[in-house]
C-alpha cells in the first residue's frame, strides 16, 4: 500500500514550477494536498488572490500527480494543520525554501516523516516561482513625461500654467524604481490591482489612484500629483509616432490628446499620450480644460 505524502501552499499563480513539486512530492506516494483559503491568504499577504480557494482548489485537483486536494481551516503560516490532521500522512514534503523548524516540530509530534526538496525547475523549462512572475508579469502602463513636467504641482503652475504631454507605456521588462517614471504612483495601483488596470472608465479609474495615493486629511487642503495618475489611466484615441521612431521594446496603447482633441499619424504608434492642463491656485488643470475626451478637467487640487 503506497504511502499518504501532504504538501501545503496557496498556488493562486499556479505554474510549472508547482506541477513540478508535485511531480517530485509524488514520489514518495499518493499525494494530497492543502489549499489557503481566501481569508488566509487576505491576512497573511493582505491582498486578495487573483483566483478563488474554489478555482484553486479545481485547478490543483485536476493535476495528474494530485490524489486529492482540500481547503485548508486554519490560519496564518501553519494553516494546514486541521488538514494534516484529517489526512494523516506519512510524509510531509516542502521546498527548502518553506521549510521551518515549526513544520518539523509539527511532524514529529505526528510521528510524520518531514523532507525538504530543492526548488529545481522540471527538465527543459525556465526556473518559475509566483513571486517572480508578479513582479515581471505585470501589465500596469507607467507614464512618461515628454513636456510640462511638474505642471500638476500648484507650487509649479501658479506661476506658469500650461500644458502637460504625457504617455502611458506599457514596458515589456521590469522598470527600475526612482527612474522619472512614475513607478511610485505604479506602484501604489499595483498594491489594489497588480497585474492590469480594471476595464472601466479610465477618467474614473484616475480619479481613484489619485485618492488612493493621497492623503484626504492634509491641513493644506491642497494635494497634488494627478499628472501621474491621469497618464497612467487616461488612455488615448488614435496612434501617435513615439518621439523619433519606434522602441520596440515598449508596447503603447493609442496616440495623443490635445486640449480634449485626437492627433496623430498612426503609422508608427507604439505610446499612448495625453495632454494635461496645468491651472493657478492649487488646481492640477485649468478651468474646463483637460485630455478628458469631453475637454473637461478631471482633477483639482482638493478633493470634492
Amino acid at each position: 500500500m503506497p504511502k499518504k505524502v501532504f504538501v501545503s501552499g496557496c498556488y493562486d499563480l499556479l505554474h510549472s514550477g508547482h506541477v513540478e513539486f508535485f511531480r517530485q512530492a509524488a514520489e514518495y506516494g499518493d499525494l494530497y494536498v492543502g489549499i489557503g483559503s481566501d481569508k488566509t491568504y487576505l491576512g497573511y499577504k493582505h491582498r486578495k488572490t487573483i483566483y478563488s480557494e474554489q478555482e484553486r482548489l479545481f485547478m490543483v485537483k485536476s493535476i495528474r500527480y494530485v490524489k486529492d486536494a482540500y481547503i485548508n481551516a486554519g490560519s496564518g503560516v501553519m494553516d494546514f494543520v486541521p488538514t494534516l490532521d484529517i489526512v494523516k500522512p506519512d510524509v510531509f514534503v516542502v521546498n527548502s525554501d518553506g521549510g521551518s523548524e515549526e513544520k518539523r516540530r509539527c511532524c514529529e509530534e505526528r510521528g510524520i516523516e518531514y523532507v525538504e526538496l530543492s526548488r529545481e525547475p522540471h527538465r527543459g523549462l525556465a526556473p518559475r516561482s509566483s513571486t517572480a512572475l508578479k513582479k515581471t508579469e505585470s501589465q500596469i502602463p507607467t507614464r512618461l513625461d515628454l513636456a510640462g513636467t511638474w505642471i500638476d504641482q500648484p507650487y509649479v503652475s501658479q506661476y506658469a500654467p500650461g500644458w502637460a504631454l504625457t504617455i502611458s507605456l506599457e514596458p515589456t521588462f521590469e522598470i527600475r524604481e526612482r527612474c522619472g517614471l512614475s513607478t511610485s504612483t505604479r506602484n501604489m495601483i499595483r498594491k489594489i490591482w497588480p497585474y492590469s488596470l480594471p476595464n472601466m472608465d479610465p477618467e474614473t479609474l484616475a480619479k481613484l489612484v489619485f485618492c488612493f495615493e493621497n492623503d484626504p486629511e492634509r491641513s493644506d487642503g491642497i494635494i497634488s500629483g494627478a499628472q501621474d495618475a491621469i497618464g497612467i489611466c487616461v488612455p488615448p484615441l488614435l496612434q501617435q509616432p513615439l518621439l523619433a521612431g519606434e522602441d520596440r521594446d515598449v508596447r503603447g496603447r493609442g496616440g495623443a490628446f490635445v486640449a480634449g482633441e485626437p492627433s496623430g499619424d498612426d503609422s508608427h504608434g507604439t505610446a499612448t499620450a495625453g495632454v494635461q492642463r496645468g491651472g493657478r491656485q492649487g488646481h492640477h488643470r485649468g478651468e474646463g480644460e483637460g485630455p478628458g475626451r469631453s475637454g473637461r478637467p478631471l482633477l483639482d487640487g482638493h478633493h470634492q
